[in-house]
């Protein structure tokens, strides 16, 4: 995937204020148009399967009687539809015990199972991942972690993996995502975070519009 688009879709018979229209209008026009100009530049596929630059994981099984009965700081994330829903929180000392990585640097990761699955977040504060998630480690400094999951999202829309039951690491590598690379043809993490900013960027209008009920929140990046 070498480009990122916008489709804004008008809800029928919404009406915003003038002023309100012709603000949010702009906005959402310098937003595409500041995308459109970021995504043509020149871009290199990587699949999730480049060990130089991934490492792809599962997390660990853990029951949630066991962590209501090891109650601690460390938040443990399974396969939600929201991001920031817990399974529990449970003890450091429990956690080392029972042999489950406690992620100290941030991660991308894949929901695997359930209603959700597909569902792509970062996470980037001390926690613990259930093996219902799969884990992306980015092993080069020069890939952005915002970028890096803004490209999986489309990768396992077009890959059709939002419509299987479960999925398994070595499904998620065979997943291909597209960085952005300098003229010597080295990893661009500038260009990266830009995009990331602009997508950030659009997803604040598409949720200031939602929230007017005004818009359809159809506006989304495809």
């Amino acid at each position: 995937m070498g480009q990122i688009s916008m489709e804004i879709t008008r809800q029928p018979g919404s009406v915003l204020g003038g002023n309100q229209q012709s603000e949010i209008s702009g906005e959402l026009k310098a937003a595409q148009d500041e995308l459109d100009n970021l995504t043509h530049a020149p871009m290199q596929d990587f699949g999730l399967s480049d060990k130089r630059l991934f490492n792809v994981r599962s997390g660990t099984r853990v029951r949630g009687q066991d962590i209501r009965e090891n109650s601690g700081d460390i938040p443990i994330y399974s396969c939600f539809r929201d991001a920031r829903i817990e399974k529990g929180r449970a003890s450091r000392k429990w956690l080392e015990s029972v042999g489950m990585t406690i992620e100290e640097k941030p991660i991308v990761t894949v929901n695997a199972n359930g209603a959700s699955v597909g569902k792509v977040y970062v996470r980037d504060q001390v926690c613990a991942i259930t093996d219902d998630v799969i884990i992306i480690d980015v092993l080069n400094d020069s890939i952005d972690l915002d970028f890096l999951a803004i490209q999986l999202r489309s990768a396992v829309a077009a890959g059709g993996y939002l419509y299987e039951a479960k999925l398994f690491v070595a499904r998620v590598k065979e997943l291909t995502v597209s960085l952005p690379i300098k003229q010597d043809g080295t990893l661009d993490i500038e260009h990266q975070r830009k995009i990331a900013a602009a997508v950030k960027r659009f997803d604040n209008i598409r949720l200031k519009l939602s929230e007017l009920g005004k818009w359809s929140a159809d506006a989304r990046i495809a």
